[in-house]
C-alpha cells in the first residue's frame, strides 16, 4: 500500500473539514492514513488518489464517503462529555439559564 505525502494528507484533511468540521492535525496522522488505508483494503482500492476521487464521484461516491466518515469518527454515546460546550448551550440557547 503507498504512503501518503504530506500534499495528499491535506487534500484529505481539507474534504473532512468542509464535509465534516473534524479536524485532523498533522499529529493526527497515523490516525486518518491507518483508517482510509483500511477502507481502500475493504473496497479493492491501492491508490490514494484514485480513492480520494471515488468519494467524490456522485452517489456511489457519497455512499462510500458516508462508510468512510463512519469508519474514521469516533462512535461516542455519552452527551455530557464535554463540560463547556454544555456550558455554552445553556447560556446561549437555553431560556431562563
Amino acid at each position: 500500500m503507498p504512503s501518503m505525502g504530506d500534499e495528499e494528507f491535506s487534500r484529505w484533511v481539507d474534504l473532512l473539514e468542509r464535509r465534516t468540521g473534524v479536524v485532523v492535525p498533522p499529529g493526527r496522522k497515523t490516525f486518518l492514513v491507518t483508517g482510509v488505508r483500511t477502507r481502500m483494503r475493504e473496497t479493492g482500492y491501492d491508490n490514494f488518489d484514485r480513492y480520494f476521487n471515488e468519494v467524490l464521484n456522485g452517489a456511489c461516491g457519497a455512499i462510500e464517503w458516508s462508510t468512510l466518515v463512519d469508519r474514521l469518527t469516533v462512535h461516542e454515546t455519552r452527551f455530557f462529555r464535554h463540560q463547556p460546550s454544555l456550558q455554552m448551550i445553556a447560556g446561549e440557547w437555553l431560556p431562563g439559564s
